[in-house]
Order: C-alpha cells, then sequence, then structure tokens
C-alpha cells in the first residue's frame, strides 16, 4: 500500500536490507569465528608446551644431578617419575625411550653406588667400575644433546 508511493531506490532498499545485513552479520561472526579457532590453536600449542618443558626441565634436572653427584636420591627419583610418567602422551616413541634410558642409567648408577663397599675384593671389581664410567660417559655426552632432543617439542615459532 504504502510502498507504492515510494520511489524504487527505497523499495528495493527494503527488499535487499535484511539480507544485505545477514551477510554482514555472518561475515563478522565468521571473522570473530575464526579468531577464536586461531586463539584457541595457539593455546593449545603453549598448553603443550607447557607440559612438554616440564618434562624438559624434569630430564635435565636428572641429568644434572647424575653429573654432580653420580647417583640419583630417592626424592628426586620420584620428581623426575612424577614430571615424566605422561611422556608418551607428549613425545614420539623415539624420545621416550630417551628419557627412560636416563631413568635406568640413573637406577643403576644407584645400584653401583649400593654394592661399592661390597665389592672392594670382587675380582669384577674393574668391569662394574669400567661400566660405571661408561654409563656418566654416556650422560655426559647426552647432557650435550638434551636440548637439541627436545627442541622439536618445544619450538614455539610456528605458532601464529
Amino acid at each position: 500500500m504504502a510502498s507504492a508511493n515510494l520511489p524504487n531506490w527505497v523499495n528495493f532498499t527494503q527488499a535487499v536490507g535484511p539480507t544485505f545485513v545477514a551477510i554482514v552479520a555472518a561475515g563478522i561472526a565468521s571473522l570473530i569465528q575464526y579468531n577464536q579457532w586461531k586463539t584457541a590453536k595457539s593455546k593449545l600449542a603453549i598448553d603443550l608446551f607447557d607440559r612438554r618443558f616440564v618434562v624438559y626441565e624434569a630430564t635435565r634436572k636428572l641429568v644434572s644431578a647424575l653429573l654432580q653427584q653420580t647417583k640419583m636420591h630417592d626424592d628426586e627419583h620420584r620428581d623426575f617419575i612424577n614430571k615424566t610418567w605422561h611422556a608418551r602422551f607428549l613425545f614420539d616413541q623415539e624420545l621416550c625411550k630417551y628419557i627412560e634410558n636416563f631413568r635406568i642409567i640413573a637406577i643403576n648408577l644407584n645400584l653401583y653406588h649400593e654394592t661399592y663397599e661390597q665389592r672392594m675384593n670382587d675380582p669384577a671389581r674393574g668391569q662394574v667400575i669400567k661400566e660405571h664410567y661408561g654409563r656418566l660417559n654416556y650422560v655426559m655426552a647426552e647432557s650435550q644433546k638434551l636440548e637439541e632432543r627436545f627442541l622439536p617439542y618445544l619450538d614455539l615459532s610456528n605458532v601464529k
């Protein structure tokens, strides 16, 4: 009724206006959703980094303790286990074996220290000492590579 008296451009705007507003609103909603997705992706990367860094730090502390004391105390062992038990969910199998290898070496070094006094007259004592220093040399060599091994998992440069 009243639209018959209005100019054509007003009739056109009334007809197309709601569609245009809906398209603009959908575009804005899509932009907001995209930004939320990017934020969630970055947060996931940062959360993953935090969890992985805890494992790296625990491994680094264990290696440091082994090099300083040539053994691991019970509380250090518990701390290491508590902070690395979930490594299999965060790293590939190769790095998990690498981390586990340090734990096994630490246990072997502890056993060496516990039985050292008992082996004073043991003819195989020389071989045991050689194995002990072989393990320590391995730990020392790997301590130089530790950061390099973890770096691909701790690199945040590709997170945008």
